[in-house]
């Protein structure tokens, strides 16, 4: 391991503190500084972030170059202060007090903190060898045999110069780069700045940190300040690395058409609890591309001027943006912008843009992002603006997540979809919407709430409005479009209600509160509570049960031509006690497949004296009741044998008749 301790330079033996002063206020006459960023008045939702935001005294003002035709004499240009750097006449005072750094107090190094390696034996072989820092991630070894510890030192750096062995470095003062400060070429690197700033590409085009093709890097507690105008000079640069660690620190460049973090063809990278403040056009603060499982997470982002976008994403994919404060005030100058990424989750950022610029800009192929919880308090023109750019011809937006997103004050649009494709499909989550613009073909949204159902529109919808949450309502049981008023949207769609009741024996599809049916409406299906149906227009949709229909009225007389009959029986409660000369009861008829004459129905209220009378009519109503059922209730059950009981009553009653006349006869 490479234990070599930098040391800076220092002034020369022969300068006097005269001499010395005179040079200091020549320097700090002439050194123009750059307006400091300032996000003061974007006031989110706040958290207590204290132990994730970068220390405060890691911010810096990024020295302004100078015009090279000033004829003010005091003012030195980028060579002369480098001399005097290089000569070791700027130290850590004079910058605190030219205000390009803060005044910060280094941390301490932990004794916890060590450098070391792990080496595994079989035996007297020796089959693996791996550096180990304690507290950073690496990668664990499987093998579980015999293993010697041998723990290194950290390494102290007093000045810029490449690392090029694994190990724990600290910085010990203030360092300052030509060009690149500390670049990167081994794997297993833990950069700590312990709050030291970093003041890089003094004299040509580099970056602060940079490092390719290496992994598990850790870069924490760094300040870096951009000391000239060279373009393509990130503060940290990093490609082709993977299981990379960025945490608590500070970058700020008025340089044009350079950003702070570079990020390109990595993965699995976290970036936790920075702050980069960027004042220079053409320029992107946070940069990544061509990168998979990346994590942005309580980051502060600022740009002021145009064409400088706080997070651009180009070729992202399955990554999370979370909970980071991003401000712009410039036009052309979007908070996230997206392009051609995949499957990432953007959730709960606190976004403000105050200059002609969109929140997010979703360009080109950008499918299956999820946006989430964001909040975005103010933008200068849409809150979510879709743009397909030269590719609108095909599918290049499909599967979009839009969900519980809130809107502050929005100057354009807060869904803009004029520009995306005209065969996308956006879908809406619980997400209100007030103002709205669909590309002139037409898109295909679907509007889901999942605890009463969705609306997926078949056909492309179109044109324009405000209040949309207004014309738009999912409810229980409950699905209305106002066509009237947004004529664009009266389009079929497949609607989806879920928790209706589990009950519905013939259900029915309403509209308007109107039994509607095919081919207007259809259900599709009906299962688990849920009932999925198509629509070919909009009113106000809801599911219902289809009423029992009436019984059908059949004579007696039909049945019998038809083979069949009726089974009708009266069933009568008790009598009731008798008073003041009056009983009464109650008779309810069963009967199936007939119409019941009501004309049988047994008297329900008599007079009544005496117990013997009561129980005397009972009987005999029982027997009407009795005889009612045998020649109506058995007509359909057994025909033939109805009819020989009927005609032997009117046998016996023929066969009683002719004997009375008989006896008649024969007295006379």
């Amino acid at each position: 391991m490479n234990n070599k301790v930098y040391k800076r330079l220092q002034p020369p033996i022969f300068m006097n503190k005269k001499f010395t002063l005179f040079v200091i206020l020549i320097l700090l006459s002439g050194l123009v500084l750059a307006q400091e960023l300032s996000v003061t008045n974007f006031s989110p939702v706040q958290k207590d972030d204290s132990a994730l935001i970068p220390n405060n005294s890691l911010t810096a003002t990024a020295i302004q170059v100078p015009p090279k035709d000033s004829s003010n004499p005091f003012i030195k240009t980028p060579d002369e202060i480098i001399k005097l750097v290089d000569s070791g006449r700027i130290n850590k005072k004079i910058l605190v007090e030219s205000k390009v750094i803060g005044d910060y107090e280094p941390r301490e190094i932990k004794e916890s903190d060590f450098i070391g390696t792990i080496k595994v034996y079989d035996g007297v072989s020796l089959i693996d060898s791996s550096t180990y820092i304690k507290g950073f991630k690496v990668e664990a070894l499987a093998l579980k045999l015999e293993q010697e510890i041998i723990e290194g030192s950290p390494v102290l750096l007093t000045e810029c110069g490449p690392i090029s062995e694994p190990g724990v470095y600290y910085l010990d003062s203030v360092v300052y780069g030509g060009e690149t400060c500390f670049e990167i070429e081994s794997n297993d690197v833990f950069l700590d700045c312990r709050n030291h700033p970093i003041l890089y590409s003094m004299k040509g085009e580099g970056n602060a940190i940079s490092s390719h093709g290496n992994s598990r890097i850790a870069i924490k507690d760094c300040g870096m300040v951009k000391f000239s105008s060279e373009f393509d000079s990130p503060a940290i640069s990093i490609s082709a690395g993977k299981e990379i660690f960025i945490s608590n620190n500070a970058a700020k460049t008025n340089s044009e058409n350079s950003g702070l973090l570079v990020l390109n063809n990595v993965k699995n990278v976290l970036v936790l609890g920075n702050s980069f403040e960027l004042s220079g056009e053409n320029s992107k603060a946070v940069s990544i591309t061509q990168a998979e499982d990346i994590t942005l997470k309580r980051n502060k982002i600022a740009t002021s001027p145009d064409n400088a976008p706080g997070i651009f994403l180009e070729e992202v994919r399955k990554s999370t943006i979370e909970d980071n404060k991003i401000s712009t005030s410039g036009d052309n100058s979007p908070t996230i912008y997206t392009l051609n990424t995949r499957k990432n989750d953007f959730i709960d950022n606190k976004i403000k843009t105050s200059g002609d610029s969109s929140a997010f800009l979703i360009f080109g192929g950008s499918i299956e992002n999820d946006f989430r919880d964001n909040h975005i308090v103010e933008s200068g023109k849409d809150a979510f603006e879709f743009s397909s750019g030269s590719l609108s011809g095909a599918l290049q937006q499909n599967g979009n997540l839009l969900s519980e997103n809130k809107f502050g004050a929005i100057e354009g649009y807060t869904l803009n979809l004029a520009e995306t494709s005209s065969l996308s499909n956006i879908t809406l989550l619980n997400q209100a919407v007030d103002t709205y613009v669909f590309h002139e073909d037409g898109i295909f949204p679907v509007i889901r709430r999942p605890i009463y159902g969705a609306i997926a529109f078949t056909e492309p919808v179109t044109g324009s409005g405000s209040n949309a949450t207004n014309i738009v309502k999912l409810n229980t049981n409950f699905m209305q479009v106002k066509s009237d008023i947004a004529p664009g949207l009266n389009k079929p769609a497949i609607v989806i209600f879920n928790n209706l009741p589990g009950n519905m024996a013939d259900p029915v599809i309403l509209k308007d509160g109107l039994l509607c049916e095919s081919p207007e409406c259809e259900i599709l299906s009906m299962e688990n509570e849920t009932a999925k149906i198509s629509v070919s227009e909009w009113g106000s949709y809801s599911v219902g049960e289809r009423p029992e229909e009436p019984q059908q009225l059949i004579v007696e007389e039909e049945l019998r031509r038809r083979g069949g009959g009726c089974s009708t029986v009266w069933v009568c409660d008790s009598w009731n006690t008798c008073e003041e000369g009056q009983q009464e009861r109650t008779c309810v008829k069963q009967n199936e497949f007939c119409y019941a004459d009501p004309e049988l129905k047994p008297v329900e209220a008599q007079s009544c004296t005496e117990s013997e009378i009561i129980e005397v009519q009972d009987e005999q109503q029982g027997a009407i009741a009795r005889i009612t059922g045998a020649v109506i209730g058995f007509g359909r059950q057994a025909p033939g044998l109805a009819i020989l009981i009927f005609l032997g009553l009117i046998a016996g009653l023929y066969l009683v008749v002719a004997l009375a006349r008989r006896r008649f006869n024969l007295k006379k």
